[in-house]
């Protein structure tokens, strides 16, 4: 869920926002077949090793394989096995390294469409992805070859891994109703649960670290999204996050390097997603945004930073570019009349006051930001009357 927070930095409203989380789970894969022969292949040992069988049997190269299909599997295999952690059965896959091991997967099965072991663990990769029709199509793919992927310690290692899955979203997203209701520690105790039944879900340590930056922690804060960004380094709202928490700790050249980086990963042509809501971290109100703010909220973070580093050159272009965006976005106005006003363009600035009165003054959130703009307007009116 994205949870936006405004807050007044060295007199411009600062834009923050937290993310919208997807489901990643854990996999436990094992090359095996219905022989009683041990696999001894290097790959085979580190996935027994990796998911805590005593053993696992295989005829050749494993039921179905050929040698062509076998070498591409075991990099995919080798990949997984290697992604475990130093504590009991966890995987630390980053993004890039499940669309790798899903690549070779394929080409695997392209050689041999039977192979079952190649079937069970892309099944597995894409329960990773939340692909659940998918991956139980893969598992039935890889039982019909018949033992052991058909008996029931195989079946239950599969069942586990999706249920992992399962309730690691159903964690983030019981932690984005807590923080839509103002709960925002319970929310952090849902996500960290999400984290602890899967290391690598990108978008929970992401939303964990928003937590951490509403609470204070920017260090910690800092530290999850850049946990996130290297588990998955395309997920924009990440690091439009770690913006957010290096523009908090004053860090306005990292923060503007982290905004730009967000827009180029989901520019304005990108779809939104499809829930947002917005947050005031000061003031504790939450209320829904409008029409095209996702977007228009990343130039908004990026004209504070800059704004903030004394670009006010580029900090009028990018908020100018938000309030395109989104035409009723009013902060985005509010920092425009601001920025417009010392720069001793009065009628710009005018043109801002106007736009924000107008959209805000229904908003008891903005009751304070109201009297300060109306009293911004009135000054300049008065003064170009005189």
């Amino acid at each position: 869920m994205y949870i936006n927070s405004l807050r007044a930095v060295t007199a411009v409203r600062a834009l923050r926002q937290g993310i919208l989380a997807v489901c990643v789970t854990s996999a436990q894969p094992l090359p095996a077949s219905e022989t009683g022969l041990v696999l001894q292949d290097s790959v085979a040992v580190r996935l027994i090793d990796a998911t805590g069988l005593t053993s696992v049997t295989t005829a050749g190269f494993g039921m179905g394989a050929t040698r062509a299909a076998f070498a591409p599997f075991a990099e995919a295999a080798g990949l997984v096995a290697d992604s475990r952690g130093e504590s009991e059965a966890e995987w630390n896959l980053t993004r890039p390294a499940i669309a790798f091991a899903v690549a070779r997967l394929r080409t695997a099965l392209a050689a041999a469409p039977d192979f079952a072991a190649a079937h069970y663990l892309l099944g597995l990769m894409d329960a990773r992805q939340r692909r659940y029709g998918d991956a139980l199509a893969g598992y039935r793919r890889a039982a019909g070859a018949g033992p052991p992927f058909s008996g029931d310690p195989m079946k239950a290692l599969f069942l586990e891994a999706v249920a992992r899955c399962q309730a690691a979203a159903q964690d983030v997203a019981r932690g984005t109703q807590y923080l839509d209701r103002g709960k925002v520690e319970d929310a952090g105790t849902a996500y960290r649960r999400a984290v602890a039944l899967m290391p690598d879900y990108a978008e929970a340590h992401a939303n964990l670290g928003l937590v951490r930056m509403l609470t204070g922690d920017l260090d910690g804060a800092v530290s999850r999204q850049m946990e996130a960004i290297r588990l998955a380094p395309d997920l924009a709202e990440a690091h439009y996050n770690l913006g957010s928490a290096y523009s908090r700790q004053g860090r306005y050249a990292q923060a503007v390097s982290s905004f730009r980086e967000a827009i180029r990963l989901k520019p304005e042509n990108a779809p939104s997603d499809s829930v947002v809501s917005a947050v005031d971290a000061n003031q504790g109100a939450y209320t829904r945004s409008v029409a095209g703010y996702q977007h228009a909220r990343r130039y908004a973070g990026l004209a504070g930073a800059c704004f903030n580093l004394g670009d006010t050159e580029a900090a009028i272009e990018a908020y100018g570019h938000a309030v395109r965006l989104a035409p009723d976005f009013a902060d985005g106005h509010y920092n425009l009349g601001v920025i417009h006003e010392r720069e001793g363009n009065a009628e710009r600035a005018m043109v801002h006051w106007r736009a924000y009165l107008k959209l805000a003054r229904n908003d008891p959130a903005q009751k304070a930001w109201l009297a300060d703009a109306r009293a911004r307007l009135n000054r300049l009116e008065n003064s170009r009357e005189k």
